[in-house]
């Protein structure tokens, strides 16, 4: 349903089609909706005119469906037990705890960078 609405990025991201790229009325003024409750409830801190400009320009932030992670019974039940496992296991990997570390330091750094420009 309503699948239209959205793509996948090469990088394995979904996000909301801009809404200019749809073509049913209907289903235009659902996703125009979305977007607006979605990002004013991502984005509190945010005015209405922040996020407009977010939406013109044709931001990722504002345009990635929100997801997030299942927990392992639904990991396990949607990809078998031995993909949960292999998914869990791979948190143990020296590397991509690395990697993971440096994302969310990359990540502090960045936010930090954001609101001294404010």
């Amino acid at each position: 349903m309503y699948e239209n609405l959205y793509e996948e990025t090469a990088d394995g991201d979904l996000l909301f089609k801009n809404v200019n790229r749809i073509s049913d009325p209907a289903e235009r003024e659902l996703l125009e909706y979305a977007l607006q409750e979605i990002n004013r409830n991502r984005f509190p801190d945010k005015t209405q005119e922040e996020l407009d400009l977010m939406k013109a320009n044709g931001s990722v932030e504002y345009y990635r469906v929100p997801l997030a992670l299942g927990g392992s019974d639904s990991v396990a039940s949607t990809s078998g037990l031995l993909s949960m496992l292999r998914a869990k296991l791979s948190y143990l990997n020296p590397k991509t705890a690395f990697e993971r570390a440096q994302k969310k330091v990359e990540g502090v750094f960045n936010a930090a960078y954001e609101s001294e420009e404010d």
